[in-house]
């Protein structure tokens, strides 16, 4: 057979006629294919190379054929379920039930908590939770975390394929260590195929490749070029390719400018359809094949972020997100969310048209969050100097942050309340978790079945206080130890371990009572996830996992209802795929109903909160890194607002706090016992913090103390410093500079500096006091105190002479507060003359 009659074959395959140009392409790519059958096929001729090369074109054609027909009908249903559950459950109020499938919202109306946003949430505790779990369980924790065997592991990865060479690296640990990854990744993709996507087994995959942007511009194109080049597959890489040199030249440009970032791609099957396809986007092949796993492992280390436990991690985030946004948007999102926002609008009346456009806005800015087409840079190097500024920021003033979040007990017990949990049992649980830590290894086991995540090794404990922005590895290394000596990392992570295990043990404790006689309130919590009265009796069969004496209901216990159980519910002649769909759909609501509701008991920010501070606006755009650096630490405050207070006012069923407060659901008393018991837990926030910084706590019988206590206790954390004046005490900043966001309190710290030399004044006393709250590290509550007695005090002193006593004086007039051993006792006027002065 020629060439022509191979190309006739591949055209009857596609159904169609191609264009010259089409045409052209495929004889390329044959011969491309020829050539790489013959490398790998030693002894095969010409002839029988390209024959089956043509074969396994028209495979690949009526493949994506296939591929798009199923797509075509995973994008109608996808339609027709949010059209559907909009108009079932918003039909007043269409823009909300939009929001409620891109991010959910607080109003129980069906299921308005199973968006995209806790889909993807879900997915990658799933997955990361429940690799960690693995890890541990096969005892292969410290060689996961200490990256010492990084090169094995790799080595192992590389030979997972048919007739690889298992066990090349000579570690048992890194081949069961691959194995754990294999199986986690190979899950990921399984899911991402069925959720729409078409990836492919690669062989020679380890994880994701990374290539840091900053690393890549710091070497020229030649540096860049001659390190990787001989470490490439030149045959896969290149296949098809003329000029060399022109393509790693674009391939070079493309990393450092970051555009790899925007998950483009030039090529990808045809089966895709559509303007901005995700399941195209993860379909593609990779543009860069290596060698050996060597060469790959070394092109991460001096290119990539250097870490194969960060990359991997990020890949399993990444895949949980497209997947995650499929599931409910269908492989095409954007296009079927425009085209349902169009079909509603269209059955609108000439009000709700209006209203309904004028929604659009913010609605946009909510889906481009889950996306992540918000986090695309306009100009990554603006991006990614301005996210390093703000992590500084975040290192020099979070150093107590932990004191602060004495503020989390109350909105934990409040969540548990909500549930319909005891008054006494609710605190019990919230204060179980700061006393007991992160529980035992078995509780452990529970928790990455209940894929709830931790940051201990996610390092997002910044993420409550601050913006979710893109770091250099280095930096994001140095914000993990930050929080993890701040004790932020193990407060959060103890926090949430308590929550989860007391949600579980809870159900577990009730999946032997029936529907009917259920906690009302804790009914309509799982209503939140879509699971209801004809879900319980599979849940009530569901095994239970037993840690440490007690009894938890975990999702995957959902695996081992049998089949005719599952047909009870859903009708006995279901199919077998029908009965899969169900079990996974359930076993993927129960594990969202844990993960949501620790995020509500422990307050983190979600994709509603972020949407609502950065409004749309990219990274390193004007506007963008505006937007970020004034809402630098505030998105906690703003995620108390919506999540905490917004449960407690919407969540009962009520559509305005008016009606929240007439309608006598319990909203009255959940948020007068929120207010209270924060302003409680506020004061000892506050207590914590002075007692650090050497102050008596602030009198309990002053109204402006229990002011700033309900403030501090409501999440503002340092703004309820702000408010009641202890920023300007502490950092020297203005309202104003405050308000704005830290970076710009300390550029009107360098202007305020700049005026004093200018002006002839002294300037060495502001100069140092800006340098020490713009230290990273410097901070932090438990050593500040005694880096001010051994040596800042006294240095101030030396600079400023009498700074001591009006310091002393300032605080006892804005706070009513002493010291417990006043500095000025303790250093002279101007600062003596003896090192520690304060000390002696």
């Amino acid at each position: 057979m020629s060439a022509a009659d191979c190309i006739a074959e591949i055209k009857k395959a596609a159904g169609r006629d191609l264009a010259d140009e089409q045409l052209d392409d495929l004889v390329t790519t044959l011969r491309s294919r020829q050539k790489q059958r013959r490398l790998a096929q030693q002894g095969e001729s010409a002839e029988e190379a390209i024959l089956k090369a043509a074969d396994e074109m028209a495979d690949d054609l009526l493949s994506e054929k296939l591929i798009a027909k199923r797509n075509e009908a995973l994008n109608f249903k996808r339609r027709a379920e949010v059209r559907d559950y909009v108009e079932a459950n918003f039909a007043q109020r269409p823009a909300l039930g939009l929001e409620a499938r891109i991010t959910g919202v607080n109003a129980p109306r069906g299921a308005s908590r199973l968006s995209a946003t806790q889909e993807q949430h879900q997915l990658t505790g799933y997955y990361t939770q429940g690799f960690l779990a693995d890890v541990e369980k096969e005892g292969l924790w410290q060689v996961f975390v200490s990256g010492a065997l990084d090169r094995e592991i790799a080595r192992e990865m590389w030979e997972i394929r048919p007739n690889g060479n298992r066990g090349i690296s000579g570690s048992d640990e890194a081949a069961r260590m691959a194995e754990v990854m294999h199986k986690w990744q190979e899950a990921t993709r399984i899911d991402a195929n069925r959720a729409g996507a078409s990836v492919k087994k690669s062989p020679g995959y380890v994880v994701r490749q990374s290539h840091d942007t900053f690393k890549i511009r710091n070497a020229s194109f030649e540096d860049w070029r001659d390190f990787i080049l001989p470490k490439l597959d030149a045959e896969r890489t290149f296949a098809g390719v003329d000029d060399v040199e022109k393509f790693l030249t674009n391939v070079y440009e493309g990393l450092a400018s970051g555009v790899h970032l925007a998950n483009a791609g030039d090529a990808a099957p045809s089966g895709f359809k559509g303007f901005a396809n995700l399941a195209q986007s993860m379909s593609q092949d990779r543009v860069l094949h290596f060698r050996a796993a060597d060469d790959w492992f070394d092109y991460n280390g001096r290119f990539g972020n250097g870490s194969l436990r960060e990359s991997l991690i990020f890949g399993f985030e990444r895949m949980a997100r497209q997947t995650g946004l499929m599931r409910v948007w269908g492989p095409n999102p954007a296009a079927n969310y425009d085209s349902v926002f169009n079909e509603l609008l269209a059955k609108q009346n000439v009000k709700g048209k209006q209203t309904l456009r004028n929604d659009r806005a913010w609605l946009d800015n909510r889906f481009a969050e889950v996306d992540g087409s918000v986090n695309i840079p306009g100009n990554v190097m603006l991006a990614k100097w301005s996210a390093m500024t703000r992590a500084v920021q975040s290192m020099a003033k979070l150093g107590g942050a932990t004191l602060s979040a004495f503020a989390d007990i109350p909105i934990a017990a409040s969540e548990l309340r909500y549930q319909g949990v005891g008054f006494l049992e609710a605190y019990g649980a919230a204060l179980k978790g700061p006393l007991t830590g992160r529980g035992s290894a078995e509780q452990r086991q529970i928790l990455g079945m209940l894929g709830v995540m931790m940051d201990s090794m996610k390092g997002n404990a910044v993420h409550r206080f601050s913006g979710h922005d893109d770091l250099p590895g280095a930096m994001s290394r140095m914000m993990r130890t930050f929080f993890k000596w701040n004790g932020l990392t193990w407060w959060t992570d103890s926090m949430r371990s308590s929550v989860a295990l007391a949600m579980s043990h809870r159900l577990a404790m009730v999946k032997g009572t029936g529907w009917g006689k259920l906690d009302p309130d804790l009914k309509r919590t799982l209503g939140l996830f879509g699971i209801g009265e004809g879900d319980w009796p599979i849940l009530q069969k569901a095994t239970s996992k037993t840690a440490d004496g007690q009894q938890f209901l975990v999702p995957e216990g959902v695996r081992e209802v049998d089949d005719a159980t599952i047909r009870q519910v859903i009708g006995a002649d279901a199919s077998d795929n029908a009965v899969r769909r169900y079990r996974e759909g359930l076993e993927g609501r129960l594990r969202s109903y844990f993960t949501d509701r620790v995020d509500y008991a422990v307050i983190t920010p979600d994709a509603r909160t972020n949407a609502i501070l950065k409004r749309g606006t990219q990274p390193g755009t004007v506007e963008g890194e505006a937007f970020r650096f004034i809402t630098q630490f505030k998105s906690f405050p703003v995620a108390v607002l919506t999540r905490a207070v917004g449960r407690e006012v919407y969540g009962r069923g009520a559509d305005s706090l008016g009606q929240a407060l007439r309608n006598g659901n319990g909203e009255m008393l959940g948020l007068a016992n929120l207010m209270l018991s924060s302003a409680v837990f506020g004061y000892l926030a506050m207590s914590a913090k002075d007692l650090a910084k050497g102050r008596a706590p602030r009198d309990p019988n002053s109204a402006k103390t229990w002011a700033a206590a309900l403030v501090q206790g409501g999440g503002f954390g340092i703004y309820g410093d702000f408010l009641f004046g202890e920023v300007r005490n502490r950092f020297g900043g203005s309202a104003l500079s405050t308000a704005l966001g830290p970076t710009a309190g300390t550029v009107d710290d360098l202007f305020d500096i700049w005026g004093r030399v200018r002006e002839g004044d002294d300037a060495l006393a502001k100069s140092v006091t800006t340098l020490i709250s713009n230290t990273p590290f410097a901070n932090l509550f438990y050593t500040r105190a005694a880096l001010d007695y051994l040596f800042l005090y006294q240095m101030r002193e030396a600079m400023n002479p009498g700074f001591l006593r009006r310091m002393e004086k300032r605080i006892e007039k804005e706070n009513a507060q002493t010291f417990l051993l006043r500095p000025s006792s303790a250093i002279p006027t101007g600062g003596g003359n003896r090192p520690l002065e304060g000390i002696r």
